[in-house]
């Protein structure tokens, strides 16, 4: 199978197939696995190729963003009920 990664570092992308440990051709930094398809990446126009990464990046560093937000509103809450059974 053929995988579309990104590098969260420089947003470029990479096509790989059969590794799950891609490293970045620019920076050597690992890449992630994107939730994009070769054959979506194949339909693709080079325009939209080449606005992939920074989009993708974006969209990954909010949905971050939104996991850890929830994360430290469940700690918090942990630690209210923990100090009402006092």
């Amino acid at each position: 199978m053929i995988l579309v990664y990104v590098c969260p570092a420089c947003q470029s992308v990479r096509i790989a197939s059969r590794r799950k440990d891609v490293e970045c051709l620019h920076c050597d930094r690992q890449m992630v696995l994107s939730d994009l398809t070769f054959m979506e990446w194949s339909e693709m126009t080079p325009e939209e190729r080449e606005a992939f990464g920074p989009k993708w990046y974006e969209q990954e560093t909010l949905r971050l963003q939104k996991w850890k937000e929830k994360q430290e509103v469940i700690k918090r809450n942990k630690k209210e009920e923990k100090f009402k059974k006092r």
